[in-house]
């Protein structure tokens, strides 16, 4: 066998059989120019070896590999005995027709030249994927930076919608103060009337068997009943102002029922969610009358099937007979929110997910609504 190659890169000069189709290039780089293929088979003169890619003076000059990126060998040293002074550069012998040999050459190079072009095809498609993936990761970017944003909102609305259910109970407590004093005053609207009569039927007999010699007591009754009727249409005055509020503030109450029907009935927002599309801190519509919601937890629960998602969610008004607790599930602390005002159902009960912009144009709209009845009281 021919002798290996020295410290310096170099070797003897060596025979080798080629064992695999393979690509003679005008470098060392495995980018460099393509010169030809060499078929199975050939024989090749190698002058000069670094790392697995040696340098070859016959049958043309140029780099080819030793073995390929994963470790098939392409070149095989002959041995001593196959070695002649006229070494031929393809594979000959008397029992060999050169034709046939021409033909599997010919056959052999056009199926690598084909490997070759599906190759390179899969190199350009992967690169373009590669493109895409950039794309791709380009716009999760821009996505990620519009959640947070979307999130930050969605924190203020949630706020604001703290805000605006205090005024709702704020104004739940006075419209019952308003519908107290309206009895009231209704009481007393009733109690003067009486005293209206019964002041007429005073008169009346005052003024029937009163002679021409009782002038005083006649200027006294008719004195009385002046200050009665100015009693009766302040009364009156006062009624018409009580119930003028009250329909004021029934209207708000309308205001702000029909906004949360018109987010329950939004017939686009129709579809079924899973959990991945829900997380804690949604604002979400429930099923089953509860109405609007704020999401605390996703995921499963102990002691049910594991394959099946869960939301635990808080409302604003506690319910100590609806089934509510704290966050506490069969002794698993998943969240935590005042006594009676938490619960858990199936993903497959949230009825919608309320983005952060309808909910700010929703309230939008009861604050004009609200405010446009406070100018009107004024």
């Amino acid at each position: 066998m021919a002798a290996p190659a020295d410290d310096g890169g170099r070797m003897s000069q060596v025979w080798h059989r080629v064992c695999l189709n393979t690509i003679v290039r005008k470098g060392v780089a495995l980018d460099s120019e393509r010169l030809r293929i060499l078929p199975m088979g050939s024989r090749v003169h190698v002058v000069e070896q670094q790392d697995r890619r040696v340098r070859i003076d016959q049958p043309i000059a140029g780099w080819c590999s030793l073995k390929s990126s994963n470790g098939d060998t392409i070149l095989t040293p002959l041995q001593d005995d196959e070695i002649t002074d006229q070494a031929p550069v393809t594979p000959g012998g008397t029992n060999v027709n050169a034709d046939q040999l021409a033909r599997k050459a010919k056959n052999a190079t056009a199926k690598t030249e084909q490997n070759l072009q599906k190759l390179e095809n899969r190199m350009r498609d992967e690169f373009q994927n590669d493109q895409e993936v950039q794309k791709l990761t380009g716009n999760i970017e821009m996505l990620t930076r519009s959640l947070g944003e979307a999130r930050r909102q969605k924190e203020e609305l949630l706020h604001r919608a703290g805000n605006l259910e205090q005024k709702k109970k704020e104004t739940a407590q006075e419209n019952s103060m308003k519908r107290e004093q309206i009895g009231e005053q209704e009481g007393q609207i009733a109690d003067l009337q009486m005293q209206l009569s019964q002041a007429r039927e005073a008169l009346e007999e005052k003024v029937s068997g009163a002679g021409s010699d009782m002038p005083g007591d006649k200027e006294e009754i008719q004195k009385q009943y002046q200050e009665t009727q100015a009693d009766f249409r302040r009364a009156q005055e006062k009624l018409r102002h009580a119930r003028m509020i009250q329909n004021q503030q029934q209207m708000e109450l309308q205001t702000v029922k029909e906004t949360v029907e018109n987010m329950n009935n939004d017939p686009y927002a129709n579809v079924t969610l899973n959990s991945a599309e829900i997380c804690e801190n949604d604002v979400v519509m429930m099923k089953g009358g509860i109405g609007i919601v704020v999401i605390r937890y996703v995921g499963p629960l102990e002691g049910k099937n594991p394959q099946e998602e869960y939301v635990g969610y808080e409302v604003s008004d506690p319910d100590p007979e609806g089934g509510f607790c704290d966050g506490e599930y069969e002794g698993v602390r998943y969240f935590e929110t005042p006594e009676y005002c938490a619960n858990f159902a199936p993903v497959s009960d949230v009825r919608r997910r309320i983005t952060p912009a309808q909910l700010l144009q929703q309230l939008h709209e009861v604050m004009k609504q609200i405010e446009r009845g406070g100018n009107a009281k004024e």
